[in-house]
């Protein structure tokens, strides 16, 4: 399945919470990113909508404000696909809101592009 740093990604992305926190204690950088994109475990969950994962990813101290090649955070992923839940999380966690990606796009325009935008306003 690959090595410990890609398991993390696919759990986080699959939400198998457990599994996650089982392979956080073999994991020497819990901010790992993938090859292709350049996501964190947390991205992947959030942009998934894998709350409760992404609530264990945040309490293990995973860089909330980190964005993928593109400049996307979690916070814009899940607010792109609409994860109501997943975004309450993300902002209980301090994020930056108005974090932009490498469009000049922040989380909010990404969900009224998306049509999500009476899910946030």
């Amino acid at each position: 399945m690959g090595n410990i740093s890609d398991q993390l990604i696919e759990a986080a992305k699959a939400g198998k919470t457990d599994l996650v926190q089982t392979l956080l204690s073999q994991v020497t950088d819990i901010n790992t990113q993938d090859n292709l994109f350049g996501r964190t475990p947390l991205m992947w969950a959030a942009r998934e909508g894998q709350t409760a994962t992404v609530q264990v990813l945040l309490e293990e101290g995973a860089k909330i404000d980190a964005s993928d090649k593109y400049g996307v955070t979690a916070l814009q992923a899940a607010a792109s696909f609409g994860h109501t839940a997943t975004v309450k999380v993300l902002l209980e966690g301090r994020v930056e809101i108005n974090a932009q990606d490498n469009q000049g796009w922040t989380a909010l325009m990404m969900a009224t592009a998306h049509g999500h935008q009476k899910k946030w306003v």
